[in-house]
């Protein structure tokens, strides 16, 4: 407790009692993981993912108050902290304000230096084109159905042509017979 961590190389996990771990790595820039060891563990630079098991945790970075519960989170502690929640959910407060209606699992929120909490969540952010180690573990299907997904829409947007209006009755003539295609596994 009261010892600071401080990844120089490479990845780590710090675990925790009660079934809690946070996720360390170093970076070539300023974004290195920082971790002071607490009751609270408490981020004090950089990235980490904080994973809790089914009995929840708390986490801070910097202002920033996080009880986890049964999940997975990504933060990032530079100018401002964001907190994206990979699976659970997490009540966020900070500056005696708490985010009307917590977390939700797929979603991030920023919070500036000053400690004002946003109004709303948005949905988590990732590369999808070079997607980051933390991002592909914990997101790696909906990233690839998402790619699937847009392969798919320009394919059939390209076969649409650009004077063919998509309307209820295209739909109706092209989606029945997608409807009896078989899936692929």
């Amino acid at each position: 407790t009261g010892d600071v961590i401080q990844m120089l190389d490479g990845t780590g996990v710090l675990e925790l009692p009660g079934d809690r771990a946070v996720r360390l790595r170093a970076s070539d820039g300023d974004a290195s993981s920082v971790v002071e060891v607490g009751a609270t563990p408490e981020i004090v630079d950089g990235e980490a993912v904080v994973i809790v098991g089914s009995d929840g945790g708390r986490f801070r970075a910097g202002d920033v108050d996080v009880r986890l519960s049964a999940g997975a989170a990504r933060v990032n502690r530079g100018l401002s902290v964001t907190i994206a929640v990979y699976r659970g959910s997490a009540e966020v407060r900070t500056a005696g304000r708490e985010l009307a209606g917590g977390l939700a699992a797929l979603r991030q929120v920023s919070i500036a230096a000053t400690g004002q909490v946003p109004r709303d969540q948005v949905p988590l952010v990732y590369d999808d084109q070079d997607p980051d180690p933390w991002d592909r573990e914990f997101l790696g299907d909906a990233i690839d159905l998402g790619r699937d997904l847009d392969q798919r829409s320009r394919g059939f947007t390209g076969q649409l042509g650009p004077r063919v209006r998509v309307d209820v009755s295209l739909l109706e003539r092209v989606l029945p017979p997608l409807s009896k295609a078989p899936v692929p596994v």
